[in-house]
C-alpha cells in the first residue's frame, strides 16, 4: 500500500491508479464510493433486509389468515402453502444478502415483493371487488384487513427500495 520514508508518503502503482480514477470520475469521498443504510453496506443492508422480510412473513400470514375468513374458500393448508410460497424466494434473497452477494439478493429481494405490490395494490386498491379494501362489507374483519393490506403495500415498498440499494452497491475489490 504505502510506507513513510524520509516524511513522505509513498504509494505503488495501483494505489495511485485507484486514486486518480476515483479523482476523474468524482466518485465519492477516497475509500467510500459505495452507498450504504449506514454502516458497511453489506452487513446494515442484510440486517434491513431481515427486519422487512421477517416483518412481511408475518403479515402476510395475517393477512391471508384473514383472506380466508372474508372470502370462505381458503383452507388452513392453504394459507400456510401460500405463505411458504410467498416468502421462499424473500428467505433465499436474504441469505444471499448475509453471504456478500448483495447484486443477486437484491434482485431476488425485488421481484417477489415487486409482484406482490403490483398484485396487491391492483386487488385491494384499485379493482372493485370483495377484497377492495374501500368497498367491503362491513365484518369484525374488515379494519384488521385494511391494516394488513396497507402494512404489506409499506413493507413491500420498503423492501423494494432496499433491494435496489443492495443491486447499486459496488463490488468490493
Amino acid at each position: 500500500m504505502w510506507c513513510r520514508a524520509e516524511g513522505l508518503t509513498r504509494y505503488n502503482a495501483v494505489e495511485i491508479q485507484k486514486l486518480s480514477a476515483r479523482a476523474a470520475t468524482g466518485v465519492g469521498p477516497i475509500g467510500r464510493s459505495e452507498p450504504s443504510l449506514g454502516g458497511g453496506p453489506t452487513k446494515s443492508t442484510a440486517q434491513y433486509a431481515t427486519f422487512i422480510v421477517l416483518a412481511h412473513a408475518g403479515v402476510v400470514l395475517w393477512h391471508l389468515v384473514l383472506v380466508a375468513k372474508i372470502t370462505p374458500g381458503l383452507t388452513e393448508h392453504q394459507v400456510l402453502a401460500a405463505t411458504i410460497a410467498i416468502n421462499l424466494v424473500p428467505t433465499v434473497a436474504l441469505v444471499l444478502l448475509w453471504a456478500h452477494f448483495l447484486r443477486l439478493g437484491g434482485i431476488l429481494l425485488f421481484l417477489p415483493l415487486m409482484v406482490g405490490l403490483v398484485i396487491g395494490g391492483k386487488e385491494h386498491f384499485v379493482t372493485p371487488g370483495p377484497l377492495n379494501v374501500f368497498y367491503m362489507a362491513t365484518t369484525a374483519w374488515v379494519l384488521p384487513f385494511r391494516v394488513t393490506a396497507v402494512l404489506l403495500a409499506v413493507l413491500e415498498v420498503l423492501g423494494c427500495w432496499i433491494a435496489v440499494q443492495a443491486t447499486l452497491v459496488k463490488p468490493a475489490k
